[in-house]
């Protein structure tokens, strides 16, 4: 071996470690630090014994830390191939996450570039293995991994959706849109991340679901309008006005059911609402409803024609 690492076959000398080193730990673990001092890990790991002998965990750990800086995809395989108890899983965890923040540091599409993909793939690994599955979590959420749903459910997942509703409604209708250009025939009224969030609204707060989806109101909307329809309108009337608005946006022909089943928005914001879209009947029923029935038989004269609607 000796002589093959002088010449520089690192190879050739990786193959004879079993030979050689035996069951004997301390044999392993010297030659091991040669070749990683020469910058010859990859050469040996195939070798390396992980149960007889097992070695000293800083040796696995070592091995390790020099693939996440050298060869993520090493690494990862590794991870997936060797057992969980020979290293200090949370140490590693830590070290992955640390390079996973950097790589963040110095990108805004911490999602697409490959390496921080590989580090997600590791940490999602990880997690699972030290039965962390809520940690997991955001990394499947972000590797859109498509059993993220069994995932949360399988493991109770539910408080740990609370901080991650955005990431799994957009990755949901990902998702959808890929089945449809697959050609797959979907249910088009709900997603499986909306009716998770709404049949699971003890575990994860509407109040907090309406916050983290507020920038993207198409998801709000159809989440606010599954309440209504599925549970209880009552328990999303602190959300009226927001749901007048977005009724006016993405299901106007509903709007006018809504207005006349709902007594908790302001009927001015909502005449406004109205009044800006031309919606002629909802302005009339508001008109109605603030008293104004002057105004709202004008309206019915000079825009719709119709006394008795």
């Amino acid at each position: 071996i000796e002589h093959l690492v002088s010449e520089g076959d690192f190879a050739k000398a990786a193959q004879l470690t079993p030979k050689v080193c035996g069951q004997e730990p301390k044999r392993w673990e010297d030659w091991i630090f040669i070749f990683a001092e020469k910058h010859q890990l990859q050469a040996i790991i195939p070798y390396v014994p992980t149960e007889i002998p097992r070695l000293d965990h800083v040796v696995y750990e070592m091995m390790l830390a020099h693939f996440l800086t050298h060869d993520r995809e090493t690494l990862l395989r590794t991870i997936k191939e060797w057992p969980r108890e020979i290293y200090n899983i949370d140490a590693v965890i830590v070290a992955v996450r640390s390079e996973l923040e950097k790589t963040a540091s110095t990108s805004s599409t911490i999602s697409s570039s490959p390496g921080s993909k590989l580090l997600m793939e590791c940490l999602a690994d990880l997690y699972t293995a030290n039965r962390q599955p809520g940690k997991a979590l955001p990394y499947f959420l972000r590797l859109r991994r498509p059993n993220v749903f069994d995932l949360i459910r399988e493991h109770n997942l539910f408080t740990d959706v609370q901080d991650q509703v955005l990431l799994l409604v957009q990755f949901d209708d990902e998702l959808r849109k890929q089945r449809k250009r697959d050609g797959q025939v979907l249910d088009d009224q709900r997603s499986d991340a909306i009716t998770l969030l709404v049949n699971n609204i003890h575990s994860i707060p509407i109040g907090r679901v309406v916050q983290q989806l507020e920038s993207s109101p198409y998801y709000l909307f159809l989440y606010l309008d599954a309440l209504v329809m599925e549970k209880d309108p009552n328990l999303v009337s602190d959300f009226a006005d927001l749901q007048v608005k977005l009724y006016a946006e993405y299901a106007t022909p509903r709007l006018i059911d809504f207005l006349r089943a709902s007594n908790y928005y302001n009927l001015e914001m909502a005449y406004n609402v109205c009044q800006e879209r031309d919606l002629v009947p909802e302005m009339v029923f508001l008109l109605g409803r603030m008293g104004n029935n002057k105004k709202a038989l004008m309206l019915i004269i000079e825009r719709l024609g119709d006394v008795h609607r």
